[in-house]
């Protein structure tokens, strides 16, 4: 049939009422109309039928709101005579109740997107529990709420709500693209990646998922994976900030200084208030030595948010490097209060109590780092150092080889190593670490070099003596 065959049909409608009786066994609803003629009449009966057969013929669909709209439309008898026609449905009290049901669940779950855009997070996932608890069947309801689960940082939670959306909708991209964002807070990458596998698969054109999985490949160093999938997010979607803010912290590590600074500045166009941007593009200047340019990051990103423990963090070093000790410890002291679950915050405070001599202090704050987490390279070279100093060698050299084994490209540590094993006169190890560690970074050798003739001529001295 043409459209102008059926906006035709339509236009000869005459009148139309609908009528409601109420009956013991739920509700009768009858809607009444009548056309020009009786062809006409059967002609859009005849339509009317034909939907409701393919409507009812493609099967019971997956939710209880599909399956309600077949039953309801199965139930429909449609008659002419003449030139009227009549279409009756008998709703039942149990359908009636459904549709309360799943009208209610509507309204709880638009009122936790509400609150979930004011902030309250709290709220939102009790308006979502709600929509759950009247629609167990609430595919977007579970969605949402695993989004408001994964903001308060419970990953388990959210993830179980991404189950759960997947089981009742297994093509939803949504879910497995939010799936994958969790696992990778979670350190989960393989099965991360797996999940944006299969949204991407499910819609191409989706920006979210490339980016998050490219967030996935650069938590295991893949850079040459991730910076594709960022680009992929990109060009999808140009205004993607999330896409910029990680291909700008991967060139970061990839030392792309001023290719990171223009991610963060394009991110600044996007949102003038990014507090991650600032960061971010003051970690990159922070690299680039420009100390003064990175404080000023730090300082507007702490004034747009100032419960961002990282922000502290990445600004005492930025203060230590410049000798302000004081205002230093203070901003590591800030950090640690709002996230005592960071090792890098106890270690880079280690560090920088090592500087103020506060071996006690900086010893304490290394263990505590390694406690928190057992493969922190850093930790175990700083503790190193405290041994060092207190000419404890072997515990030093012991906590070096650790260090080394977890990261065998740390190239301090052999440094650190070999100044121990100078002093215990093992010159010949000493010599092949000092030669690992320039050509792992050459920079380095106007650090140690001094460092190796100061222990050499000490050593030297005690000799004479």
């Amino acid at each position: 049939m043409a459209n102008s065959d059926f906006s035709q049909m339509l236009s000869s409608l005459k009148r139309l009422y609908a009528s409601i009786e109420l009956t013991p066994a739920g509700l009768d609803v009858t809607v009444t109309s009548s056309t020009t003629s009786p062809e006409q009449t059967k002609g859009l009966v005849d339509l009317l039928g034909a939907f409701k057969t393919l409507a009812v013929s493609m099967g019971a669909g997956k939710t209880k709101q599909d399956k309600l709209a077949r039953d309801l439309l199965k139930g429909i008898v449609i008659s002419a005579e003449g030139t009227e026609f009549q279409i009756k449905d008998e709703i039942m009290q149990a359908s009636i109740d459904e549709l309360a049901k799943q009208y209610g669940s509507k309204m709880y779950f638009y009122q936790g997107v509400g609150q979930r855009e004011k902030g309250d997070l709290e709220a939102a996932i009790a308006e979502y529990n709600k929509a759950i608890l009247l629609d167990s069947d609430n595919v977007n309801a579970f969605i949402n709420r695993g989004r408001a689960h994964a903001g308060k940082g419970a990953l388990d939670a959210a993830i179980a709500d991404s189950d759960k959306a997947i089981s009742l909708d297994p093509d939803n991209a949504t879910a497995y693209n939010n799936r994958c964002l969790d696992r990778v807070k979670k350190g989960d990458f393989d099965a991360a990646i797996a999940d944006c596998d299969k949204a991407i698969a499910l819609d191409p054109t989706f920006a979210y998922p490339y980016n998050n999985r490219g967030l996935a490949f650069a938590s295991q160093g893949k850079f040459d994976k991730a910076i594709p999938d960022y680009e992929k997010s990109i060009a999808l979607d140009g205004e993607n900030i999330f896409a910029y803010q990680n291909r700008g912290d991967a060139r970061s590590r990839m030392h792309n200084f001023d290719g990171a600074i223009a991610d963060f500045e394009k991110c600044l166009t996007i949102n003038a208030k990014s507090a991650e941007a600032y960061r971010g593009r003051g970690l990159a200047r922070y690299y680039k030595g420009e100390l003064d340019q990175a404080l000023a990051d730090y300082d507007k990103a702490l004034s747009i948010d100032s419960s961002a423990a990282t922000t502290y963090n990445n600004r005492a070093l930025a203060l230590a490097d410049k000798g302000k000790h004081v205002e230093a410890m203070a901003d590591y002291d800030q950090a640690i209060t709002l996230n005592d679950k960071n090792e890098l915050f106890y270690s880079n405070r280690g560090t920088l109590r090592i500087q103020q001599e506060d071996w006690d202090g900086a010893l304490a704050d290394f263990e505590k780092a390694i406690a928190l987490n057992p493969k922190l390279a850093d930790a175990y070279n700083g503790r190193g150092l405290i041994h060092f100093y207190k000419l404890q060698l072997d515990q030093a050299i012991a906590d070096y080889d650790k260090a080394i084994a977890i990261d065998p490209n740390f190239a301090e540590a052999y440094g650190d190593r070999a100044l121990s094993l100078f002093v215990l006169n093992r010159d010949a190890q000493a010599e092949q670490d000092l030669k690992k560690c320039f050509e792992l970074d050459e920079s380095l050798r106007p650090v140690f070099d001094p460092l190796v003739k100061k222990v050499k001529k000490t050593r030297h001295s005690k000799r004479n003596n």
